[in-house]
């Protein structure tokens, strides 16, 4: 059941274009990195996915300022349905990620 949650974040709400803008990263802890293999670094998968997952946190630095990267599974979530509310017009963006 929470595998939704997680895998969820990689593409929802991306814009059409390169892969800095239809694509998100989000922060995690070791134990998740470990168990997804890095995959919560999207952004950085797809730019480089010849890298191996035990490398791609080497990435983060260069992408960090050009992508999304929310600052957790639970910000990104709270971003996603604000998002959705925002698109039906009941409320205004909170900003819980870096663009």
């Amino acid at each position: 059941f929470w595998l939704p949650f997680l895998l969820t974040s990689e593409h929802f709400g991306g814009e059409e274009g390169p892969i800095v803008t239809n694509t998100r990263s989000v922060r995690s802890n070791r134990v998740v990195r470990a168990m997804f293999w890095n995959t919560n670094l999207h952004v950085e998968h797809h730019l480089m996915p010849n890298v191996p997952s035990s490398k791609v946190p080497r990435l983060h630095p260069l992408v960090r300022d050009h992508a999304v990267v929310h600052s957790g599974y639970f910000a990104f979530h709270r971003h996603g349905l604000a998002t959705v509310r925002q698109r039906q017009g009941l409320i205004a963006d909170r900003g819980d990620c870096r663009q």
